[in-house]
């Protein structure tokens, strides 16, 4: 009569299978961490966008004016009114401090808009101006507060038309520079 014993795996077979474990692990972590970061990169594409959709339906409701630099409220909270969104669409996913600061009961800010700060002169300025006098809808009109914060040398922003589109660093200054007529 034969006796059948059970064989189990020898340390080196499990080592074996460990290091190849480990392996691929090692290979997919930095894929998986690229992936993660495209699709924040891509929420805060549509956050520009609807936040440029929100000056778009604050001008309409102000004789398509958007708001001057003097407004007595800041910008952000003048486009969340005509915004169905919470708060968080003015967040990035990447933006760690915004988030903190939402978790604090502060209102996070990873946005901010063309207006007398951000341009070099009142020529390329669209603090105050009607929708109408814009005769390049290509202008940046929403952009993330911090280049690079998906990738190295890009900026996702979205434009007068709410159009929304991830530009080059250059790109976005030359843009920034363009006169509104």
């Amino acid at each position: 009569m034969r006796r059948s014993h059970a064989r189990g795996f020898t340390m080196l077979e499990l080592l074996v299978v460990v290091s190849i474990i480990s392996l691929l692990v090692g290979i997919m972590l930095p894929s998986l961490a690229r992936a993660r970061e495209a699709g924040r990169s891509a929420v805060c594409l549509s956050n520009a966008k609807q936040i440029a959709e929100g000056f778009q339906m604050l001008a309409d409701a102000n004789d398509g004016r958007l708001p001057g630099i003097e407004a007595e409220q800041a910008w952000d909270v003048l486009v969340q009114a005509h915004l169905g969104s919470g708060e968080g669409v003015f967040v990035c996913p990447s933006d760690e401090d915004a988030l903190a600061a939402g978790v604090s009961g502060f209102p996070g800010l990873s946005y901010g808009w063309r207006e007398g700060f951000e341009v070099d002169d009142d020529a390329s300025s669209l603090s105050g101006k009607r929708l109408a006098e814009v005769a390049r809808p290509d202008l940046i009109l929403v952009f993330e507060d911090i280049p690079g914060r998906h990738d190295h040398d890009r900026i996702n922003a979205a434009t007068v038309d709410a159009s929304a589109g991830s530009y080059t660093v250059d790109a976005y200054l030359a843009n920034m520079a363009l006169h509104i007529r």
